[in-house]
C-alpha cells in the first residue's frame, strides 16, 4: 500500500507455506485479504510476493495459470510491487538451513529463475519500477573462500542486467534486482558492499549500475554491530541504490554469562531455519556462528562477549521477555515508536527493536534514492515469516493475520513519529 508518496509498504508472503499455483492462489483469495481487511480495507493493497521456483515454472509454462493469478489479484484489489525471490525451493520444508542459498549467483539456475521471476511480474497488476530481493552472490561458510565466485558472479549479473533492460524495452516495466545481505553471503557488512559494487557488480555490465541494487535487511544488519543510520548514510552518499528494505527484528542477548538467559535464547533453537549468532566483544572484535546449536557448548570468549545477536525474526514489535516467560507474544508489549532506547530486558533476551526504527527515520527521505527522486517508490516489507517456529510458549492465539497487521502497524506508526 502507498504511504508518504514514496513508499510501498506490504509484508511478505513468504510467511504462508505452500508452493504451486493452488497455494499461491489460496493466499491471494484468503490469507492477503485478511491483512487488506485490517489495514487497507478501502484502498489496494499491494503485496510482496514470495513466488519459488515451481511456481514461477508453473505460470511460465501454463497460460491459464497466469491467467487465473491475475484475476485473482484483479479481485482482491491486490498488485504486486515486489517479489521475494531469494528462496528457489520450498521455504516451508521441514528443514531449509542452508539450501535457502542454492542455487545461488554463480549458476545458470539462479539467472534463469530471476529472469522468469521478472516476467512474470511484468504480466501482473502493478507499478512501473518493481523489484525482486535475492541472495548476495552465494552461501560463503569459509571467509577464505569469500571472493573464489565473483568472475562467476560477474559474468550472471551481466547476463540478468541486459535481460532485464530487454524487459524494460518490451513491456515499459522496469524490474530492479535487490541483492539482500546476510551473515555467511558474499555481503554481510556494509564496507563490503561498495567494494563489490565497484569491482563485480558495475563492470559486468552498461544496465547493471540501473537494474542492480540491494536490499536492506535490518536483523540482518543489526548481526553486523553497525551503526545503522551510518550504514544507510554510506550507502546512499556512494549511490549504491537501495531498492528495498525487510523491517525484520532480531534476537539480542546483553547477558551471555548468565545460564538462565543463554537457555532462554537457546529455546529458540528449531530444526527448519539457520540462526546465525555473533557476538561483539570488548575489543570489537564480531564472533560468529553458523547457527544457535553451535553454541550450546561455547568458550570463555563468547561468555565474556559484551552481547549476542541471534539471526531469527521476531515480531517487528516484540522487545524481548518479560517477568512473565511464559506470556504468549501480544502487541501489549509495544512500547511507543519515538522511544529509540535499546528495551529493556529483565530477563536478558531482548530485541533489535530499535535497529529497524532507526532505518525508518531514514527512510523518511524521499531524495535519499535516485530511483524515488524520480518519483518511483522504495520498497518496504515486514518480513516475519518465523511465526511457526516460535518456541510454542511464545506463539500468539490471535491469528497470524492479526499479528501481521500489527506489525504493519507498528511501522506505520514508527514512520510517523519519525515524520513528525
Amino acid at each position: 500500500m502507498r504511504y508518504l508518496d514514496h513508499l510501498e509498504l506490504s509484508y511478505c508472503t513468504n510467511v504462508h507455506a505452500g508452493e504451486g499455483l493452488s497455494a499461491i492462489l489460496n493466499q491471494i483469495n484468503h490469507d492477503i485479504p485478511l491483512v487488506k481487511a485490517l489495514v487497507s480495507p478501502n484502498k489496494p493493497f499491494g503485496s510482496g510476493l514470495r513466488v519459488g521456483y515451481e511456481t514461477v515454472r508453473e505460470l511460465s509454462e501454463h497460460t491459464h495459470a497466469l491467467t487465473k493469478l491475475k484475476q485473482a489479484l484483479l479481485e482482491q484489489d491486490i498488485y504486486v510491487f515486489s517479489v521475494n525471490g531469494f528462496p528457489y525451493g520450498d521455504f516451508a520444508a521441514p528443514q531449509v538451513k542452508a539450501t535457502v542459498y542454492d542455487p545461488d549467483w554463480s549458476t545458470d539456475e539462479r539467472v534463469d529463475y530471476t529472469l522468469r521471476l521478472a516476467r512474470l511480474m511484468t504480466a501482473l497488476p502493478g507499478p512501473k519500477l518493481r523489484s525482486i530481493s535475492t541472495v548476495a552472490g552465494g552461501f560463503v561458510p569459509n571467509l577464505r573462500l569469500l571472493k573464489s565466485k565473483d568472475h562467476l558472479f560477474a559474468k550472471n549479473f551481466a547476463r540478468l542486467a541486459q535481460g532485464l533492460a530487454e524487459l524494460e524495452d518490451e513491456t515499459g516495466i522496469s524490474v530492479r534486482i535487490a541483492l539482500e545481505p546476510e551473515p555467511w553471503t558474499r555481503l554481510e557488512r556494509t564496507d563490503q558492499v561498495l567494494p563489490f559494487f565497484e569491482d563485480v557488480v558495475w563492470p559486468a555490465s552498461k544496465h547493471a549500475q540501473k537494474y542492480i541494487g540491494l536490499c536492506y535487511d535490518t536483523c540482518h544488519q543489526a548481526l553486523a554491530f553497525e551503526d545503522p543510520i551510518a550504514s544507510w548514510n554510506q550507502l546512499t552518499q556512494q549511490n549504491i541504490p537501495i531498492y528495498k528494505v525487510q523491517i525484520s527484528n532480531a534476537l539480542r542477548l546483553s547477558k551471555p554469562q548468565d545460564a538462565q538467559a543463554r537457555q532462554r535464547l537457546f529455546s529458540f533453537a528449531e530444526q527448519r531455519y539457520l540462526h546465525q549468532v555473533t557476538a561483539l566483544t570488548a575489543d570489537g572484535t564480531v564472533l560468529r556462528a553458523l547457527d544457535l546449536p553451535d553454541l550450546f557448548q561455547t568458550n570463555d570468549q563468547w561468555l565474556n562477549a559484551l552481547e549476542w545477536r541471534c539471526h531469527f525474526h521476531v515480531p517487528i514489535w516484540w522487545q524481548g521477555q518479560e517477568a512473565q516467560a511464559n506470556t504468549a507474544l501480544s502487541t501489549e508489549t509495544m512500547i511507543s515508536a519515538h522511544d529509540e532506547e535499546p528495551p529493556k530486558d529483565p530477563l536478558g533476551l531482548g530485541t533489535t527493536y530499535s535497529h529497524w526504527q532507526k532505518i525508518a527515520h531514514c527512510m523518511q527521505n524521499p531524495l535519499a534514492q535516485k530511483h524515488t527522486r524520480e518519483g518511483a517508490q522504495l520498497h518496504v516489507e515486514v518480513e516475519t515469516y518465523s511465526w511457526h517456529v516460535l518456541p510454542d510458549a511464545l506463539k500468539s492465539q490471535l491469528g497470524l493475520h492479526h499479528e501481521i497487521s500489527e506489525e504493519l502497524f507498528a511501522l506505520q506508526s514508527a514512520l510517523r513519529t519519525n515524520q513528525s
